[in-house]
């Protein structure tokens, strides 16, 4: 019994998608290139933050779907854990509340060892964390997922990391972060696209609902490769050598496109969700390496 309850609770965070939140620091720390001990621990400190936020927003996304009457039984995402009863819903509601207390603690260092503007950002990320999914702005059922995953799983945390560690911002942090955000928006794009006929039944709306079936395809496809491709856009700006690893990360991702665009809506697009995820994380940390080196 206690195996299955972590089991549920490992569901309900999602582990694979936090590739999201670490992605723009992990680059953002690559960029800064600092390796003193107070740069360290600030660094650890900013990964925290991203991935306690997330993991809040995670079970909040879980509860408040549920509540909302989003997560029907024909959806064809991973099994939610309160919609499924495998976690009471209060406790969900209390573990992500937790989450978000737990984050104010490195974040809080961060502020007093930097500067204490920041106390604004984290609040406002700490209030987004629920409020994406939540009354009164329920950003997620009024079209603004895909722009809020760009703002604040690409611009907001890389430059904040990058910021906290240099004490200003430049061109290929600034670069990267819209890589890790054109990534974020990608994959709530294919979530989107996976849900097109469930959120329309459920009166969630998405900009997969807004444009149909047929171009939200092409839009979710042009997004995952513009986001491969960024890299390039980096190298123009820092004459690294970042534009082979562009063209090698589309290379396995033609059989995701191919989904995407021919195959009927299905469980399948799951897959090219986790790819999506995998090319994030692999594109953030190539260029992460090769920019040190």
């Amino acid at each position: 019994m206690q195996n299955a309850a972590i089991k549920h609770w490992i569901m309900a965070i999602r582990p694979k998608t936090l590739f999201a939140s670490i992605s723009p620091v992990l680059l953002a720390g690559a960029f800064a290139g600092k390796t003193d001990p107070m740069s360290i621990l600030l660094f650890i400190s900013c990964m925290s933050v991203a991935v306690l936020l997330q993991s809040a927003a995670n079970l909040a996304n879980d509860y408040y779907d549920w509540q909302y009457g989003t997560d029907r039984s024909d959806r064809l995402g991973p099994a939610r854990v309160t919609a499924g009863s495998l976690i009471k819903a209060h406790h969900i509601k209390t573990a992500f509340l937790l989450l978000i207390a737990a984050s104010a603690v490195p974040g809080l260092f961060i502020v007093f060892s930097t500067d204490r503007r920041l106390i604004i950002l984290g609040a406002v990320c700490m209030v987004l964390a629920v409020a994406y999914t939540s009354k009164p702005l329920k950003l997620a059922y009024r079209g603004f997922g895909e722009t809020a995953a760009f703002i604040f799983f690409g611009i907001v945390p890389c430059s904040a990391t990058y910021y906290v560690l240099t004490g200003g911002a430049d061109i290929p942090n600034l670069l990267g972060g819209i890589m890790c955000g054109l990534f974020a928006a990608a994959i709530m794009a294919v979530n989107n696209l996976r849900d097109i006929h469930t959120d329309k039944l459920s009166g969630k709306t998405t900009i997969a609902g807004l444009l149909g079936e047929k171009k939200a395809r092409i839009f979710t496809i042009a997004l995952i490769t513009i986001a491969i491709l960024s890299p390039a856009a980096i190298a123009a700006a820092s004459g690294k050598p970042l534009i082979v690893l562009a063209v090698i990360m589309l290379i396995p991702n033609i059989k995701s496109f191919k989904r995407l665009l021919t195959e009927p809506i299905s469980k399948n697009f799951n897959l090219s969700l986790a790819a999506t995820a995998k090319t994030e994380f692999l594109s953030t940390a190539a260029t992460s390496i090769l920019w040190l080196i």
